[in-house]
């Protein structure tokens, strides 16, 4: 049974560029202000099993401590684990595609439980991660309130309709200072945002970048390269992702959470499975299928030989509803390839 779901709820105290995954952010103070520009997402069904991918970027403004909230419908407890954030770039190169994306963030959390169910609190590399369950949308509200975690009031409606014994939460924060055994001082935040990361296709040119520039630069004469190297592998999304395994009713990618944010979002979702899928929400738009490569299979243990390739760009506010998935019939790709023809037909 694979296990390759990476729900990267990424959580960063840093730069103008920082990643999340799907679900809604909580920050500590009402007056920061936070948007998500892209969201790259990797699901994969396996008789009953989701194994979700998922690195998501966000722009921050003096944010100094926010959490990622992932409500998760499962039959069994989530696991989370550590994941391989190289899936993403080998996906770009399958589909041609050449983008950007990033992840994380950090501090600690408490683990007490606050009037909720808590099921588990581990440290999975750079993350501090609890996972817990509510009865209504107030009680997972107060906890956070508890925290010291400011709840937008479009929180507590969206909550709702994720409380319940078939749902988790996941709350994430990152911890760099455990990832590095040091703590983070101004000198490494002020040479990491002087380094500029051109277009990159792997870490080893991101690695490059940084080795070059960091010792080219003045702002970087009294930082730690190794920890900006770490903020640096959050800006751009290639630090630890998490893998998280579950059991839903059916495939899904939980959208909704994210419309308590503001700003434009842009998504890439890849689904492997035994057939190709489309999304039945009408929010990811289907923009590719291949079939998956030996060498994808045999790097990340992932036996599926379809994968369907989606986008949604726009508005974080219009996410409504979640993502459900369906298998393409006869039926419907009949009606893809009439209505391919028709608009071809009208362009001319």
């Amino acid at each position: 049974m694979m296990k390759l779901l990476i729900i990267i709820f990424a959580i960063l105290l840093f730069t103008p560029q920082i990643a999340l995954a799907d679900g809604g952010l909580i920050v500590p103070n009402i007056h920061d202000k936070i948007s998500l520009p892209s969201q790259k997402a990797v699901i994969v069904w396996d008789d009953g099993e989701e194994t979700l991918i998922l690195s998501t970027k966000i722009q921050p403004e003096n944010i100094t401590d926010i959490a990622w909230v992932i409500p998760i419908q499962s039959k069994t407890k989530p696991e989370v684990e550590k994941g391989n954030s190289t899936i993403f770039f080998d996906l770009a190169r399958l589909f041609q595609e050449r983008r950007q994306w990033g992840i994380l963030a950090a501090s600690k959390m408490s683990a007490e439980s606050g009037g909720i169910e808590l099921i588990e609190v581990k440290m999975v590399d750079m993350y501090y991660i609890v996972i817990l369950k509510a009865d209504d949308a107030s009680v997972l509200v107060d906890w956070l309130n508890d925290h010291t975690f400011h709840v937008p009031e479009s929180a507590t409606e969206v909550l709702e309709g994720y409380v319940g014994d078939d749902y988790y939460f996941v709350i994430n924060r990152i911890n760099l200072p455990n990832k590095l055994n040091n703590p983070l001082t101004d000198d490494d935040y002020t040479c990491a945002a002087a380094i500029n990361i051109q277009y990159y296709w792997d870490e080893q040119d991101i690695d490059y970048q940084i080795n070059y520039t960091f010792h080219e630069l003045d702002q970087c004469a009294d930082a730690n390269l190794e920890a900006v190297k770490l903020l640096k592998q959050v800006e751009t999304g290639i630090s630890t992702p998490l893998e998280i395994t579950f059991e839903p009713d059916v495939p899904y990618y939980p959208m909704k959470m994210s419309s308590i944010n503001d700003g434009v979002v842009a998504i890439d979702l890849y689904f492997f499975g035994d057939n190709y899928v489309y999304d039945t929400s009408g929010f990811l738009q289907s923009k590719g299928r291949r079939k998956s490569t030996d060498q994808i299979k045999i790097d990340y243990n992932i036996d599926k030989n379809l994968i369907s390739y989606m986008r949604y760009v726009g508005d974080l506010e219009n996410l409504n509803r979640d993502s459900y998935f369906r298998s393409y019939t006869v039926v419907d790709r009949v009606l893809e390839a009439f209505n391919s023809f028709i608009a071809m037909f009208l362009s001319r």
